[in-house]
């Protein structure tokens, strides 16, 4: 649920902006023209959810690349995925993606609420109300602006301002003030039956449940209060063609005056800090243009056209550009990494020089080592990082055993040369220990790397706490395998 809303929340701040920029842009032209953009807007930001769901997603690579992760180096690593470390048990409880669904749901249950409890007072307030019985009223209501649907007139006490609400039948409520001045029926009637020809109702009806599904975007709350200003001042241009300016100007300054309209019906009183700008827009001294067809067209298949493909896009993080990838070392180098010749390899010749040392991996050479004048070194091989985190990293040992000496009869040597090839024996053994140590430390000092950008990946916003924990627990077997390898070079440079 937190993904899809934060999908939906972009994508319907886009809408939100383009539809708020559009308005401004048509600020010369009818209010019809800006009510009929703001309702593709509308419809856009209902037809976006089925949109995400059904289309199929169109990538975009705009978000900035992700660093790439360490090859791994051991052959273990490399020849497959790293295994998954056991879990702690912890008690269950709700995780963020489950009370971010409750927020969002409470937040929409409270809203519909609200727009359920706003209709049903408008329900009680008709049922309640009189007739009108004025003959200026009712000359108003079924004069040349009269429509083919029924519109019912009451009076309601508990109407302060003229509203207007419902489809088939409409009503329209005055309160006994404005039923007293008959001289305002003309205007108010023109007024509230322009917001029932233009099917205003039903329309601020769908904004509100609008708002329920985007009460968390700040913008599709400005759009909703833009889209209830532009209809007024589109009825008041409907209106002031057939009443006069000044006539009109009056009765909205007098009505306006008196209280705020009801949230969920058209009212011609919408708010005293847009009272002036109404005013000064019927006084201009010229009559508004009506809204041209093309134009009402081209809005139309512009925004359904534009709503489909911003549906389908999705952001996803671009291809790093130039990035150093580390070759994977091959896995007989990882199985034996110090592995030398030895007198029963059948790639070296029989009288080849060797060392007086042969290594051998701990998976070629028996668990126990041979006994032997000289003593088995350990040395340090690859291996799988353990499951348990209080385990310590198993090591493949590499035995080392004394030379086999052949049982042929050898031509005697003098003393000086034995004791000089013995002593540079030593010295490429000592040698060989010394690299063979130092490529332990370069391994573990790439473990360490791995670890550290393991650490950094599940330190990072978003993470979901179960990956986060198995994160965690691999970064301590990489260090302490990395450890391990440390200690074992250690000794076999000091050996």
């Amino acid at each position: 649920m937190l993904a899809l809303l934060i999908d939906l929340g972009w994508k319907s701040t886009l809408i939100a902006v383009a539809a708020l920029a559009g308005v401004q842009a048509l600020g010369g032209r009818s209010a019809a023209e800006r009510v009929l953009l703001l309702r593709v807007a509308l419809a856009a930001l209902f037809a976006l959810p089925i949109f995400v769901t059904v289309l199929p997603a169109l990538e975009f690579a705009l978000l900035p690349a992700a660093r790439e992760a360490a090859v791994p180096l051991t052959a273990a690593m490399a020849a497959g995925p790293m295994p998954v470390p056991a879990m702690p048990s912890r008690p269950a409880g709700p995780d963020a993606d489950a009370i971010v669904t409750a927020l969002y749901m409470a937040g929409v249950a409270l809203l519909l609420a609200h727009m359920a409890v706003g209709v049903w007072t408008l329900r009680r307030w008709t049922r309640s109300a009189e007739a009108s019985r004025d003959p200026a009223w009712l000359a108003a209501i079924s004069g040349p602006s009269r429509l083919r649907r029924p519109v019912q007139l009451r009076v309601s006490p508990q109407v302060a301002s003229p509203i207007s609400w419902g489809v088939v039948p409409a009503f329209i409520l005055i309160g006994p003030d404005t039923a007293a001045r008959p001289e305002q029926a003309e205007a108010v009637i023109a007024h509230e039956l322009a917001h029932v020809r233009r099917f205003d109702w039903p329309v601020l009806i769908a904004a509100r449940a609008a708002l329920a599904l985007y009460w968390f975007n700040p913008l599709a709350w400005l759009l909703v209060r833009e889209l209830v200003r532009q209809a007024e001042l589109a009825a008041d241009e409907d209106a002031v063609r057939q009443v006069a300016p000044v006539d009109y100007a009056q009765t909205l300054l007098a009505v306006a005056n008196r209280s705020r309209a009801h949230a969920h019906a058209n009212g011609m009183a919408l708010n005293q800090t847009l009272l002036a700008s109404r005013i000064a827009k019927v006084l201009d001294g010229g009559r508004p243009r009506p809204a041209r067809r093309v134009a009402l067209a081209l809005l139309l298949a512009g925004g359904f056209a534009a709503s489909a493909p911003l549906a389908a896009m999705k952001l996803v993080r671009a291809e790093p550009q130039g990035a150093a990838v580390r070759p994977a070392p091959s896995p007989e180098r990882s199985a034996a990494p110090i592995r030398t010749a030895s007198p029963s390899d059948p790639t070296m010749p029989a009288a080849a020089p060797t060392t007086p040392w042969d290594v051998v991996s701990a998976t070629e050479a028996p668990q126990t080592v041979p006994a032997a004048d000289a003593p088995a070194v350990p040395a340090v091989a690859s291996a799988p990082v353990p499951v348990d985190a209080n385990v310590p990293a198993p090591v493949a040992v590499a035995v080392v055993r004394p030379r086999a000496v052949s049982s042929e009869p050898q031509t005697a040597v003098p003393e000086s040369e034995e004791r000089q090839a013995t002593d540079e024996e030593r010295r490429e053994a000592a040698q060989e220990r010394r690299e063979a140590a130092q490529e332990l430390r370069e391994q573990a000092a790439e473990i360490y790397e791995q670890a550290n950008d393991l650490e950094r990946s599940a330190n990072e916003t978003g993470q979901p706490a179960a990956a986060r924990d198995g994160m965690l627990v691999g970064v301590r077997n990489l260090r302490n395998t990395a450890k391990g390898l440390e200690e074992q070079a250690a000794k076999l440079a000091g050996s």
